[in-house]
Parts: structure tokens; C-alpha cells; sequence
């Protein structure tokens, strides 16, 4: 019969083997086992090909000579042959069976002599007080089992929970913080924290009323003076209205007539007319006689004389700009360039940044132009300013930080209380005692938590095991401190006392509200 040669590569597997012996359409397989890493290495792959073959009726056969799987296929009665040419020269026996080899009888094993014994005890009849001893001990067995469930049920079955309110304290403390900006690590048992400088520019133009007054001429002086010839004419002298006198000493104040008037050409007669001093005020109030001389031709045909004083000339008082208006109208423009920083800042700080207000100072001012100056007369005075003012900023949870390190190490904490973390309030801050010429800002911060005495459960579970209700409540109130009695609940209800066992006893710890 022609057989068909399979050989295996040491990348197939038993799945691939299989489809491959599916596709044989001859009535005997050779299987080429390749001489390491054979597919096919132990028992079940050796049954799965086993199977495979029978379910084609192909006869199968194995070429190998790994001594491991000879062994397992000749158990299996799968052929095996050590190369291809053996196996298509060699006579194929199927199935191949293993030949049988004869068995030596065994010789009887003799008995045991302890079972003979126990053989004999078994068959031997037992004595009437024996039958008895045997009940009553049973039935004594079945009260000590009963009494043994009793007490273990005593000890196993009940249970109790036992709910503790330690006490509670409020604890507050004040903890000094230096925000410095030329540190970059926190060191909160000492309460430094990082502080920044911010630096905004600012505008403003304020206005203020003025406050100073000024004299202002009003009215002008009036008065009359005399002209007379100098030397005898030939006729009358006209002087028209207009005609400019003044005085001659000090300042010169002039006037002018305001009629016109004409003067005989006879020596000595003297004719009067009015004047009006040009510039108003109480400067054009002179005395008689200083109004003595004529602008114009007419000084050489004629002399000039006030024989009264001139008067009316008065002032009137007007609003004016004073320095301590600039002054004032500077420092309320200034406090709103810093009320404008304080807004402003807030908007280059993190969520967790705070501005120190007290650190806030003018660095710089780059534009101040009033727009009137000391003497001027207005009603009112204004003034744009710009400016660069700086403060210095603190990570507020830095800051909280240090309040929590002062909470935990504070020495006013009870002995025997521990820190509530959850109690802890967010700290506030109080004031700025000063901020140094390096920027460090030194401020209070103020932190409120709770503490809570400290409970030792499993002390408490070893005291009032066993305990009645009643009692077991009245030691731990009084050797525990608590905020108000222990809620205990026992199971079953009617036993009436804690459990023996402390597993079987359960304690939490709530704060009280």
C-alpha cells in the first residue's frame, strides 16, 4: 500500500498538523518529526494525531528518534521507525499492540496479626455492664455536648455595639506670618512664607474747589484837577476830554480828563476838570498835590495839580489757586490711584494669592500736570496723575499652612486630646504689624479647630466585657471622657451584659455635633 510522506516543520503545531493530516488521500501517513522542537512532544498531542487518523482510516506512522516519544506512541500502538526509508521498506503491522508479558503469581500475603486481634475483639460477645457502661456514657456525652452548645452560645452567640462621644474642646491660636519675597520654600514651623511684588500703572484725573482768594481792581479813583497858564496867552487854552496826567514821584499812576474844558490865556487862573485814574484799583487813590504833570504839547502851555486827593479806586476778591489746594487735591488723586491698584492687582494674583493692602506704595510717578498753578483765579483746580504703585502678594494657602502647623504643635492642647482636621475653620487673617524696607511683610493669622479626647477602644472592650449594661455604662463614663453617654445596644435583648468574648464586641468613635 503507497503511503504519503508528512514532514513537519518546527513551527507547526498540533492545530496545523491536524489540517494537514486531513488533506492525505492515501491509505498510510508518514509523519516526519523534525529531529528539535517537535510539535508533537507528549501523549495527548501523540492521541490527538492518533484520532485524527483513525477518523480518515489512514494508518499512521511516526519517524523519529527522540526516546521519549518512541516510548509514548509504542504505548499508544502508533508505529514509529527510526528514518523514512525504514518505514516505506518495513512491512506495516496494524493496529500495533504491545506484546504481553506473562505475570508471576503472587503468594498469599499472611494476616496481620493486630487485625486478627481486633478480628477476634469484634466477634468476641461483650459482658451485660458493658452494654450499660457504654449507654449511660453516651447519654452522659449528650449532657456535656448540650451543656457545651449552653456555654458556647453564652460566649459565641451574643453581641454588642458600643457607639463613644469622646469629648470635645475649642481650640484657637494666633500664629505671627512673614510673607518674604526673597524666599521661594515655605518653612511653616517657623511661619515663613514666599511673598511677590506686583507692580500696575495707574491714571487719574481728579478736581477740587480752590480755597484762596485774590484782589481783583474793580472801580477805578475819580478826583478833579486844576489847570493853570504858565504864562499869559493870547487867548484861552482848550484841554479836550482825554488829556493824560499823572504823578511824577514813585509810581507813575495815570489819569485822564474825562470833559473838556478850556483854560483863560490870563496867568494864574486856574480851571478844574474831572480825571479817571486809567487802571482800576485803590492804587489810583493818591494824595493831593501828586498828580502834577501833562502828557503831550500841552505840558509847555500849561500846569497840573490835584488839589484833593483822588478816591473811589477799590478791588473786588475772586477765587484763586492756593499750594495747599495743589497739595490737597494731590493727596485725594493719589488715594485713588491706590484704590485703583487694589483693583487692578487682584486681576495678576492666582485664585490663592491675597494682596497685604498695608504693603501698597507709590514706586514711581510718570505724568502729574495740573491745570492751574499757584495765583491763578478759578473757581476750581484739576489734576491728572499717573503712577506705578507696587504691593506685595502672599499664597493665602501657604498662609493656612502655617496656621495648620501651629494647630497640630500648639502646647495649649489638652493632654490626652488629639486635632480634628475636619474642625479646622479657614484661617483669618488679622493685621500687618509692618512691612520692612526689603518687602517683608509681617501679619497675624488666626486659626480655630476642634480637639477630641482620645479613646482607646480596645482598652475600653477588655474592661467591660462580660459586664452588666448598667455598670459597663457607669465605668466608661467615668473613667472615659465623653461629651455625653456611650449609646450601647446589646443582642439578643434579654441577656443583659456585654458579651464575654471582645470579638463579639463592636466600638466606633463619633464626634458629636
Amino acid at each position: 500500500m503507497a503511503e504519503q510522506i508528512i514532514t513537519l516543520e518546527p513551527e507547526d503545531d498540533k492545530v496545523s498538523i491536524r489540517d494537514r493530516l486531513a488533506w492525505v488521500d492515501a491509505g498510510r501517513v508518514l509523519v516526519v518529526l523534525p529531529p528539535k522542537n517537535e510539535p508533537v512532544r507528549d501523549r495527548l498531542g501523540l492521541t490527538l494525531l492518533q484520532r485524527q487518523a483513525g477518523r480518515q482510516n489512514v494508518e499512521l506512522g511516526l519517524v523519529t528518534t527522540n526516546p521519549s516519544i518512541v516510548t509514548e506512541a509504542r504505548d499508544l500502538g502508533i508505529l514509529v521507525f527510526p528514518s523514512v526509508e525504514m518505514g516505506q521498506s518495513r512491512k506495516w503491522r496494524w493496529p500495533w499492540r504491545p506484546l504481553d508479558k506473562p505475570r508471576a503469581p503472587l503468594a498469599p500475603r499472611p494476616p496481620d496479626p493486630g487485625d486478627v486481634r481486633e478480628m477476634h475483639r469484634r466477634t468476641r460477645p461483650r459482658p451485660p455492664w458493658r452494654r450499660w457502661l457504654n449507654r449511660f456514657g453516651g447519654i452522659a456525652l449528650f449532657i456535656f455536648a448540650l451543656i457545651s452548645l449552653g456555654v458556647g452560645a453564652v460566649y459565641v452567640v451574643p453581641g454588642a455595639t458600643v457607639v463613644l462621644y469622646p469629648a470635645v474642646q475649642d481650640l484657637s491660636v494666633t500664629a505671627m506670618v512673614v510673607g518674604d519675597p526673597s524666599i521661594e520654600q515655605a518653612d511653616y514651623e517657623a511661619g515663613l512664607v514666599p511673598a511677590r511684588l506686583l507692580r500696575v500703572e495707574v491714571s487719574w484725573r481728579g478736581a477740587a474747589a480752590t480755597t484762596g482768594f485774590s484782589d481783583v481792581p474793580d472801580t477805578p479813583a475819580t478826583g478833579t484837577v486844576a489847570f493853570t497858564q504858565r504864562a499869559s496867552q493870547a487867548g484861552p487854552v482848550t484841554v479836550p476830554a482825554g488829556t493824560l496826567v499823572r504823578t511824577s514821584a514813585g509810581t507813575t499812576i495815570r489819569f485822564r480828563t474825562t470833559t473838556l474844558v478850556e483854560v483863560p490865556g490870563t496867568l494864574g487862573v486856574m480851571v478844574q476838570a474831572p480825571v479817571v485814574a486809567l487802571d482800576a484799583g485803590p492804587r489810583g487813590n493818591v494824595d493831593s498835590n501828586l498828580i502834577n504833570k501833562i502828557e503831550g504839547a500841552l505840558a509847555l502851555q500849561l500846569s497840573v495839580r490835584n488839589l484833593s486827593p483822588t478816591e473811589g479806586g477799590s478791588v473786588r476778591q475772586v477765587k484763586a489757586v492756593t499750594q495747599a489746594d495743589l497739595d490737597r487735591l494731590r493727596d485725594q488723586v493719589l488715594q485713588q490711584l491706590f484704590q485703583l491698584a487694589k483693583a487692578e492687582i487682584p486681576n495678576w494674583m492666582t485664585e490663592s494669592e491675597f494682596l497685604v493692602e498695608e504693603s501698597l506704595t507709590l514706586f514711581l510717578v510718570t505724568d502729574e500736570d495740573p491745570n492751574r498753578y499757584v495765583g491763578e483765579r478759578a473757581d476750581s483746580v484739576e489734576l491728572h496723575m499717573s503712577a506705578l504703585i507696587q504691593g506685595y502678594v502672599v499664597d493665602a494657602s501657604q498662609g493656612y499652612s502655617v496656621i495648620y502647623t501651629a494647630l497640630a504643635n500648639t502646647a495649649e492642647r489638652p493632654a490626652g486630646y488629639r486635632l480634628l482636621p475636619e474642625s479646622i475653620s479657614p484661617p483669618r487673617r488679622g493685621e500687618v504689624l509692618k512691612v520692612d524696607e526689603e518687602g517683608r511683610v509681617t501679619f497675624l493669622m488666626q486659626g480655630r479647630a476642634k480637639v477630641a479626647a482620645e479613646i482607646d477602644q480596645e482598652y475600653i472592650v477588655e474592661k467591660i466585657r462580660g459586664q452588666e449594661l448598667g455598670r459597663a455604662v457607669a465605668w466608661i463614663m467615668q473613667e472615659i471622657p465623653l461629651q455625653k453617654e456611650p449609646a450601647v445596644q446589646v443582642w439578643p435583648n434579654w441577656f443583659g451584659r456585654l458579651p464575654y468574648l471582645p470579638i463579639r464586641i463592636s466600638t466606633r468613635v463619633e464626634i458629636p455635633e
